[in-house]
């Protein structure tokens, strides 16, 4: 097979949804399914590197195996390469994991993401250096990032992704190339996670400083409908009443700081006191302690 990145051949080219059907024909009959917080990671990831560099975006990710039969992956770490190469910083790799089990012992390494500058879904070279460095025959989730161009609305999902894993062709015992089959990947998330998720991807920008550049544009047009109302000649006694009544509503400024300062202190003496039992348990401890040796 030619190589680069066209060097694989890719079967089942299903479209993804939230809730894929299981109607895919790749041997691979396990179900993977991701939390929110990945994809909040891989699009973080991406705003992070893709803005400055337009080298290939990899991460690990990372999961447990549950009693349904399924995979949940909810984290992961993102991934380097070597310098002008296709080849993943193994070393780095490691240090990243190992502090990575230190909070998560229980989460096994499933596969990895991938953010693509190239036309194909799965980039063999890269493919191949995490397969042979990093986890046989890994899953590949290969994701696809919508970003509106300007201030143009975003008007599909935010973030794409499909799941593939490897399968060697053989002949006469000779490995002769390369398939991925897509496999079955969907989200795993509750009710109210679900409409976060959906209202995120439809209607926000990856770039924070659009929305707040636009709430500030509509928060000073609000301003000049009202000066422009009450400097008119129509005079409304009404509407200076409700508008009085809603400045006198406001609080001054030092009854805030008064009530900040105050939840500081309550903050300080719970900090205070639970240092205190803490100190009182070991002397308790060291006290239980040397009356049994005596």
């Amino acid at each position: 097979m030619p190589s680069s990145s066209l060097s694989c051949l890719l079967i089942n080219e299903l479209e993804q949804q939230t809730h894929t059907k299981n109607n895919s024909t790749s041997t691979n009959t396990y179900i993977y399914k991701l939390h929110p917080l990945v994809m909040m990671n891989i699009l973080d990831h991406y705003q992070r590197v893709a803005f400055n560099s337009k080298t290939e975006i990899i991460g690990c990710l990372y999961g447990e195996f549950r009693e349904g039969g399924y995979f949940e992956i909810k984290n992961t770490i993102p991934l380097k390469f070597n310098d002008n190469t296709t080849d993943i910083d193994v070393a780095y790799y490691k240090k990243m994991e190992s502090l990575h089990h230190r909070v998560y012992s229980n989460d096994t390494l499933i596969g990895y993401y991938s953010i693509s500058t190239s036309k194909a879904t799965v980039d063999k070279q890269i493919y191949q250096s995490f397969n042979d460095n990093i986890m046989k025959n890994p899953l590949v989730l290969d994701c696809t990032i919508n970003i509106p161009s300007g201030n143009e609305p975003l008007t599909t999902r935010l973030i794409d992704f499909k799941g593939y894993m490897n399968r060697e062709l053989t002949f006469k015992n000779k490995v002769v190339g390369t398939l991925f089959e897509q496999v079955r990947v969907e989200y795993l998330m509750s009710d109210n996670e679900k409409l976060s998720m959906n209202y995120l991807q439809t209607n926000k920008y990856l770039q924070s400083n659009i929305v707040l550049q636009q709430t500030i544009q509509q928060l000073k047009k609000d301003l000049e409908e009202i000066n422009k109302y009450l400097t008119s000649n129509k005079k409304s006694f009404e509407v200076y009443h409700h508008l009085l009544s809603a400045f006198q509503e406001l609080k001054p400024v030092d009854d805030f700081d008064k009530t900040l300062n105050q939840h500081n202190k309550d903050l300080l003496m719970i900090i205070y006191l639970s240092n205190l039992l803490q100190q009182n348990l070991k002397i308790n401890e060291q006290l239980s302690t040397t009356s049994h040796d005596l």
